[in-house]
């Protein structure tokens, strides 16, 4: 799943040469935590232009957070768990291209969102 992770990063920031942000709930699973041993991460969000994000659940504060960076022309890459609720996510995000990816024998997938 990290390998994936990484071929998104480097398909969706290869015009970027700033590093990358990681929105961090309580928890980091081994995912995010394997992706900052391997990645330089800003935590200055402002200064970035992809933020990863790991999210259990579509709710307003989700999609404000994603409102918002994608209102900064930043892409986000959410990696959700297969019952996440997309048709919720598509219907309150101000964005103009959402995709989901899949990985074969997993229990999540990705969401990389942008506005551009």
């Amino acid at each position: 799943m990290l390998e994936r992770l990484n071929s998104l990063i480097d398909q969706h920031s290869y015009i970027c040469d700033k590093e990358i942000n990681i929105i961090q709930n309580n928890n980091k699973s081994e995912l995010l935590k394997e992706l900052e041993k391997t990645r330089k991460i800003n935590n200055k969000s402002s200064e970035s232009c992809l933020s990863i994000m790991e999210c259990l659940k579509a709710d307003k504060p989700l999609f404000n957070i994603i409102n918002k960076k994608i209102g900064m022309s930043q892409k986000m890459i959410l990696v959700v768990p297969k019952n996440f609720d997309f048709d919720s996510l598509v219907k309150n995000v101000n964005a103009n291209s959402i995709d989901a990816i899949t990985i074969k024998d997993t229990k999540d997938y990705f969401i990389v969102i942008s506005k551009n």
